[in-house]
């Protein structure tokens, strides 16, 4: 799921880079839908999305995808 420096967002699969100093379990946002994210490894860098994900997203995601 990701690159090394790089990360995949598993929600719109956009690819942008990641946090210099970034930790497990720390939480960023996709610059893209604005997913929250949950670092689940830091080096290589791992994401999932973070929490629930509510059915509304996915419908407002598709509108504008």
């Amino acid at each position: 799921m990701a690159m090394s420096g790089k990360i995949r967002c598993p929600w719109c699969e956009k690819i942008f880079d990641s946090p210099a100093n970034r930790k497990d379990k720390d939480t960023i946002e996709c610059p893209s839908c604005f997913t929250k994210l949950e670092i689940t490894q830091a080096s290589p860098v791992q994401v999932k999305i973070a929490g629930e994900v509510d059915d509304y997203m996915h419908e407002e995601y598709d509108d504008w995808k």
